[in-house]
Formats: structure tokens, C-alpha cells, sequence
């Protein structure tokens, strides 16, 4: 189809609309890429991703990258990131980075594969939550918070520069808290890597 004039770029949504409420509830973009990426089909994947595909621009879903999509759906980040993924690139409303994604889910191989590329480790994210908004997050934090992915994410943090001096940040109550990593790793094991490997620059480095 491709060979035949096929759009690999093209894009199409679908919308559900709740008529008690008089507004979309539900909307989601599909495109071959998603679709190549949700069923792990390497095939097609590589049809798709030609010189001419536009990585960067195409829409997954709303407010994700494709990049973004194949690392919580663990397949296809290489081939992304081959094809010229940005492994930065964050969207209007995204809540996560790649590589921020990728440590929350524990993916170890997709925290290589964005690292090699050039993702920046200390690029934090921000969100709000049920109680409350955090305004600095960075991957290390995360590795932090999730017991599960301590020992597999944080010495590849730390090798690539990830900075302990960055604290976590939130607000609750309109007050404002800096959390040091000392508080938010419970591990001993953790905090005995992290003490060992921390210095106090001059400077943060985002």
C-alpha cells in the first residue's frame, strides 16, 4: 500500500460523545505508527519509519509523542529513536519524558536506549495530582519512589549525571516543600550509592 501512494503520516480520530453532558468524553488519534507500535509488529514498523516519516511530529494520541507511547507500551523505542525520535521532546499537557516514563515503568532497556541517544536525566516534569502539585520531579526521584525500579534505574542514572543535589518539589496547602533525596529513599542500600556518589556543585545542572 505504502509502494502504492499510502499516507504512512496520516492520521484519523475518533470521538465519543456524551449527549447528558453535551461534550466529548473520550477521544483518541490512531495512525500506522500507533498501531504498528500496539501490536509489536516490526514489519511494519520498519515500513513506516522511512527517511520521510515525520518522527516528531505525529500524533499517537492525544498530548504523547510516539515516543512517549512506545516506551509505556515497551516496544519500538529503538526504532524511534533510529528514525530520529527526539528523545526530549515533550508535548503541550505531557506529563512525562521518555526517559521519565521509562523509569517510572522500571524499563531498563528503554533508559539505556534513551541515554545513549541523549536524554537529559535531570529534565524534571510537574503535575497535579488528587492532593497535590509537584512542581519538580526528576528521573532520579522517581527511581527514588519506586522501590521496584531502584536497583535497576538508578546506577544508570547516576552514571549518566544524574544530579542528588536537585530536590523533589511540591505544594500542598499553598506551601511550598524541597524534599532531599535522603527523604525520599527508604532503601539503605540506595541512600549508601547515592551518598557515596554525591557532590555538591556550584550550580544545578538542568
Amino acid at each position: 500500500m505504502l509502494e502504492h501512494g499510502a499516507d504512512s503520516n496520516a492520521e484519523y480520530s475518533f470521538e465519543k460523545w456524551n449527549p447528558k453532558k453535551s461534550a466529548i468524553i473520550h477521544k483518541e488519534v490512531f495512525s500506522p505508527l500507533k498501531q504498528a507500535i500496539q501490536s509489536q509488529f516490526q514489519p511494519a514498523l520498519d515500513l513506516i519509519l522511512k527517511p520521510e516519516y515525520k518522527v516528531n511530529l505525529s500524533h499517537i494520541v492525544e498530548n504523547e509523542s510516539p515516543l512517549l507511547y512506545a516506551v509505556k507500551v515497551g516496544y519500538g523505542v529503538e526504532s524511534l529513536l533510529a528514525a530520529g525520535a527526539d528523545p526530549n521532546q515533550v508535548w503541550k499537557n505531557q506529563t512525562d519524558t521518555p526517559l521519565s516514563q521509562a523509569v517510572r515503568s522500571g524499563k531498563a532497556t528503554a533508559i539505556v536506549a534513551l541515554l545513549t541517544k541523549g536524554a537529559l536525566v535531570n529534565t524534571p516534569v510537574c503535575y497535579q495530582d488528587e492532593l497535590i502539585q509537584v512542581n519538580r520531579e526528576t528521573p532520579l526521584h522517581i527511581a527514588l519512589k519506586n522501590q521496584d525500579a531502584v536497583a535497576l534505574a538508578l546506577g544508570l542514572l547516576l552514571d549518566a549525571g544524574a544530579n542528588p543535589a536537585i530536590p523533589f518539589q511540591y505544594v500542598i496547602n499553598n506551601r511550598q516543600y524541597d524534599v532531599p533525596y535522603t527523604e525520599i529513599c527508604t532503601s539503605q542500600e540506595c541512600r549508601e550509592l547515592l551518598a557515596a556518589r554525591h557532590q555538591k556543585p556550584s550550580c544545578l545542572t538542568m
